[in-house]
C-alpha cells in the first residue's frame, strides 16, 4: 500500500504526520487499497474510489491545535475505521456505526475522550450542529449506559435550544442496525436540508 501525506509545513503538520505513521504501522486495519492519501486541511472528508482512499482531517480541530496526542490518535484511528467501514452514508450516521465498532474493539475510553472534548468546545447554531453534539451519547447508548448518560447530561447543559424533530432520528440511531440504517440516512438528509 502506498501512502501519500499532504500536510502544511510546520510543527503541527509534523506532529500529525508522526502520529499517523505510528498508527498506520502498528495498527490492525483492514485497508484493501493500493493508495491512501492523508491530508491535513480545512475540512473533514473521507473518500473511497476503487483502489484509492483519501482521508482529510481539519487542522482547525481543537485537539490538533492543542497537539493533544491522545485526541489526535483517536481522530486518526476513527478515520481509518471510516475507510474500513465506508458505507456511503451521511457522515453522522457513519459516525455512530464507527464509534460503536471502536468501542467493541476496546477503544471506548479513547472515543469517549475525543467526543467529550469535542462536546465542550462545540457550539450549536442549527439543527445539524444539534445532531452532531448528540451523537456521542447515542454512540455509547447500547454499549456503555454510564458514559452515554454522562455525555447526554453534558449536552443537555450546553444546548439551550432543543430540536424535537430530531427525536425519530435519535431513536433509530440508538438502535441502528442493517435493517434501519438507510432509514436513518434518509431522515438525516431530510433534516439537514
Amino acid at each position: 500500500m502506498r501512502i501519500i501525506k499532504k500536510f502544511p509545513k510546520g510543527e503541527m503538520g509534523e506532529f500529525v504526520s508522526r502520529l499517523f505513521d505510528r498508527i498506520i504501522t502498528r495498527g490492525d486495519y483492514h485497508l484493501p487499497f493500493e493508495q491512501i492519501e492523508f491530508h491535513l486541511r480545512d475540512s473533514n472528508i473521507s473518500k473511497v474510489d476503487d483502489e484509492k482512499a483519501m482521508i482529510c482531517i481539519d487542522y482547525n480541530n481543537p485537539l490538533i491545535l492543542e497537539k493533544d496526542q491522545r485526541g489526535v490518535n483517536t481522530i486518526i484511528r476513527h478515520e481509518l475505521f471510516r475507510l474500513m467501514f465506508k458505507m456511503n452514508l451521511p457522515r453522522a450516521v457513519e459516525d455512530v456505526i464507527i464509534g460503536r465498532e471502536m468501542i467493541k474493539r476496546g477503544l471506548g475510553d479513547d472515543i469517549f475522550y475525543m467526543y467529550y472534548n469535542r462536546i465542550l468546545k462545540m457550539g450549536v447554531n442549527n439543527m445539524e450542529d444539534y445532531v452532531k453534539i448528540n451523537l456521542p451519547w447515542i454512540i455509547f447508548h447500547e454499549q456503555d449506559k454510564y458514559n452515554s448518560e454522562l455525555l447526554k447530561k453534558v449536552v443537555g447543559k450546553i444546548c439551550k435550544k432543543k430540536y424535537p424533530e430530531t427525536k425519530k432520528l435519535f431513536d433509530i440511531l440508538c438502535g441502528i442496525s442493517p435493517k434501519n440504517v438507510h432509514e436513518a440516512a434518509r431522515i438525516y438528509e431530510r433534516l439537514s436540508r
